[in-house]
């Protein structure tokens, strides 16, 4: 998928979630939005409420609520914390590619006497390590729109 399309169930799933809102966090929303994916939704895709609810949904679904909520929805304080979080997962990137590049400069392998083999390479001990991402961020976003959520009920 392109990274300018979004699937248009995953339209779906957020138009069901919006509708799912308090009338106060609704009209947060702006209307051309609401519009934008009440058109631009699949219409014979019938999103199972509970699962979303659970969390079951698409990762498009995940990325809209999240911009929706931070744009819309959540506290200046809550923004703040959300821009630290970006930022040091930037920082953390960053200095990931940084150690990459110094790691992979031509110096290196010149002043490395080793010779490595294949199976060397392929060896779990000599894997690169790899940046993980914590979900606890959207997690706490997940649950802030669950949140809302139960409060109409």
């Amino acid at each position: 998928m392109s990274k300018n399309k979004l699937d248009n169930k995953a339209i779906a799933e957020v138009y069901e979630i919006l509708m799912l809102l308090d009338d106060e966090n609704f009209e947060k929303i702006p209307e051309n939005i609401l519009e934008t994916f009440k058109e631009k939704r699949d219409i014979s895709y019938k999103a199972d409420i509970q699962k979303l609810m659970d969390g079951e949904m698409l990762q498009d679904t995940k990325n809209i609520l999240c911009a929706l909520y931070y744009r819309y929805l959540a506290t200046e304080e809550e923004k703040k914390v959300i821009n630290e979080y970006k930022q040091s997962i930037k920082e953390e990137l960053e200095k990931a590619e940084q150690d990459l590049k110094v790691g992979m400069s031509e110096d290196f392998f010149k002043n490395n006497t080793n010779i490595t083999t294949e199976k060397d390479i392929v060896n779990e001990e000599n894997v690169l390590p790899q940046v993980t991402v914590n979900e606890n961020l959207f997690t706490k976003i997940l649950n802030k729109i669950k949140g809302i959520f139960k409060k109409n009920k």
